[in-house]
């Protein structure tokens, strides 16, 4: 009897899942994003700037027109232009007294270091050894041979760190 129970509970079960899955796909393929809203068009009635367009009709486009005429700019362009000779005169005065500030002062610099600074002596260059002039002569080969025989082979960088560590 209790076997026969969950049998049934099985069967229902398999039955209740055929049946809700269809509804989970339809639902997945249903959801899509909804779209933005448009000047135009306003599906959730959220915008409340809309602009009110006038009713134009024929009597008033033959009257004034809509806007008044927008004043003209060119006054105010050509007194800038006449304004630009004088700004760029005064300019031009103005780069050529800092211009000759900072002349006067790199000179003034100039002299104190020429008194302050000693005299450089010039360089001289390092003579340079030649190899036949006794950097490896026999002498020296023989006396690294036998300081090798004595003393073993020179020690490993490894070896030669672990011994002279730096001070922290």
């Amino acid at each position: 009897m209790e076997l026969l129970i969950l049998i049934v509970a099985f069967v229902l079960w398999i039955l209740q899942k055929a049946l809700s899955s269809p509804n989970k796909e339809a639902a997945k393929k249903r959801k899509k994003r909804p779209p933005a809203p448009t000047p135009w068009r306003d599906p959730w009635g959220e915008r409340t700037d809309t602009i009110p367009f006038p009713d134009l009709s024929e009597e008033d486009a033959l009257g004034e027109p809509v806007r008044p005429p927008s004043p003209s700019a060119t006054g105010s362009v050509k007194e800038i232009i006449q304004n630009l000779p004088e700004e760029i005169r005064d300019a031009a005065e103005q780069v050529k007294t800092d211009v000759q500030g900072a002349i006067s002062e790199a000179e003034k610099r100039v002299e104190t270091l020429k008194e302050v600074q000693p005299p450089i002596p010039s360089l001289k260059r390092k003579k340079t050894i030649g190899l036949e002039k006794g950097l490896f002569t026999k002498n020296s080969l023989v006396r690294g041979i036998i300081l090798q025989e004595v003393l073993g082979p020179p020690p490993s960088r490894r070896y030669w760190q672990r011994t002279h560590r730096r001070a922290p």
